[in-house]
């Protein structure tokens, strides 16, 4: 499943409540500039959660950790991809195996942002918004559900 929206309007509350009894790791994905996000996801999990934090390597811990009942959520891959972007000189290599391994993993919500079509003289930042889309594509074509998020509800794609 991918949950699309933007910043602040409710993705991971909506994650929260729809899960909060499966068996679930819950993969928080902060800035490696940012170490406050993973606190207010410890806060709000259910006790049938594991809750990890991975800025970079999001494969191993999921390899590592998942089990065969719990559901992998990813929350989100948009800061996951800003990471391995200014980290990685291959990111497209992390992406394809992310990619591959959720295609072998049976239950997944991977939760990502939505980027308007601003003009940027920013070529990092264009980067960052072409790497986005095409992520987000990626998942579009392996998501048997997709739900965008807005203003705290959630509309059905597919």
């Amino acid at each position: 499943m991918l949950l699309i929206g933007l910043q602040k309007t409710g993705k991971s509350r909506i994650i929260r409540s729809t899960c909060c009894n499966l068996k679930t790791l819950y993969v928080v994905t902060n800035s490696i500039n940012v170490k406050d996000k993973l606190f207010q996801h410890i806060k709000h999990r259910s006790n049938n959660w594991n809750i990890y934090e991975e800025s970079i390597d999001l494969t191993a811990l999921i390899k590592t950790n998942v089990n065969t009942n719990a559901i992998v959520i990813i929350d989100d891959i948009s800061t996951w991809l800003s990471n391995i972007l200014i980290l990685k000189s291959n990111c497209y290599n992390e992406i394809d195996k992310l990619l591959m391994l959720l295609k072998t993993t049976k239950k997944w919500i991977v939760i990502t942002h939505e980027l308007s079509n601003t003009i940027s003289t920013n070529t990092l930042n264009k980067n960052f918004t072409r790497l986005l889309w095409n992520t987000t594509q990626q998942l579009v074509l392996i998501s048997n559900k997709i739900y965008i998020s807005i203003s705290g509800n959630i509309l059905r794609l597919k």
